[in-house]
């Protein structure tokens, strides 16, 4: 008796914690925008998605691949070629079933003479069932957005990369 008692126990301990991480939310994270001016560096906003997405893979949060997203821009007719308006990117996270939308934008600095090419990296997250962004409250009722800003070399960029999915 003991032992079933022990076993349904550890069974209701399984199924509760798999419910907690599957209950987490999903995030889908959209190419950056160049701010640049520069399309040479147009790969920099894709890499910025690829490695968040492979960056969010946790057990609290549920990650459409970036397969997915297109697939997903494909059925709903938006080009890939072209980023979405906010409008646009809400549907498509809608459709994804996902709760959080990462996008942002980034500016390049190329090298010039000795100082190497600089990038700046805003990242924001939106609340997609609420369609606004992640926001901060205080007790005087202020609300800040919660903007990740980062600046560092080119060269970094895979460090940057890192700090942005820290940060979420």
């Amino acid at each position: 008796m003991r032992k079933i008692f022990i076993t349904i126990l550890l069974l209701s301990i399984a199924i509760v914690s798999v419910k907690a991480q599957s209950s987490g939310d999903t995030v889908m994270i959209l190419p950056f925008e160049n701010t640049s001016d520069k399309a040479e560096f147009n790969w920099v906003g894709e890499s910025i998605a690829d490695a968040l997405t492979d960056l969010l893979k946790v057990p609290s949060l549920n990650v459409v691949s970036n397969d997915e997203r297109k697939i997903i821009q494909q059925k709903l007719r938006v080009p890939l070629t072209i980023l979405p308006s906010l409008a646009t990117s809400l549907k498509l996270a809608r459709e994804g079933k996902a709760t959080l939308l990462i996008g942002g934008k980034y500016n390049i600095v190329p090298a010039q003479g000795d100082t190497a090419a600089t990038v700046s990296v805003t990242a924001k997250m939106i609340r997609v069932n609420e369609g606004r962004f992640l926001s901060e409250e205080f007790p005087d009722g202020r609300r800040i957005t919660r903007d990740i800003i980062l600046n560092d070399a080119l060269q970094n960029l895979q460090t940057i990369q890192g700090q942005v999915a820290y940060q979420i």
